[in-house]
């Protein structure tokens, strides 16, 4: 009995530690290298994780040479607009997901410069509508544009993501137990089984003639 209590104790701790929000911050800086820093928080600031990327630009350049990761993320995308009904719950996880976050903090200060001042003039005629979201609360957007004849992107974004764990592991476990996900992840398992069964079973079944 005092087992039980202790692990429904622990069960309903572990449920209310889940529906405490968890902070991410970003942010990516433009100087002379591009750096990247992220922050989570949890328990009120009890957990505490940072990491940094030193040089963004070669980690997007190991990223974009490794085409087998890309090529099999693509395989998976195309096999699933296959199942029937799965596509769609693909993209009710992302919507749900995107609900449970919350964004509290947005601020972009860029200068950014083109080879030519007339490319910069065009692009900024395109980038003028993104200052109407200064108007939105938490959001600062300063983006100037730079004349010089050089190609310079200058200053940094950053932003600040709540996120409630529990609405998150919910939409994700509505996602893994739907039928669609289920019958895709059963008929996986079963041509698996086939292929191994196949090569666990090398030599053809022969009949041994009768001798009268």
């Amino acid at each position: 009995m005092l087992i039980l209590i202790i692990l429904l104790s622990l069960t309903t701790l572990f449920i209310l530690c889940l529906s405490l929000p968890l902070e991410i911050a970003i942010r990516l800086d433009f100087s002379q290298r591009v750096t990247l820093r992220l922050r989570v928080l949890w328990l009120f600031g009890l957990v505490k994780r940072e990491l940094g990327w030193g040089d963004g630009a070669a980690a997007l350049a190991g990223l974009s040479r490794s085409g087998r990761r890309f090529e099999s993320i693509a395989g998976a995308f195309r096999g699933m607009r296959q199942v029937k009904g799965l596509w769609g719950r693909f993209l009710r996880l992302l919507k749900n997901c995107l609900r449970s976050l919350k964004l509290k903090e947005f601020v972009a200060r860029l200068k950014i410069g083109l080879d030519s001042p007339a490319d910069t003039g065009l692009l900024f005629a395109y980038l003028s509508p993104l200052g109407l979201l200064s108007l939105f609360p938490g959001c600062d957007i300063d983006i100037q544009p730079s004349f010089e004849h050089d190609a310079i992107i200058q200053g940094y974004l950053s932003a600040v993501v709540s996120v409630m764990p529990v609405r998150l592991l919910m939409a994700v476990a509505g996602f893994v137990l739907s039928v669609p996900v289920i019958g895709a992840f059963a008929g996986a398992l079963g041509e698996r089984w086939k292929r191994r069964s196949g090569r666990e079973r090398p030599y053809p079944s022969a009949t041994l003639p009768l001798c009268l």
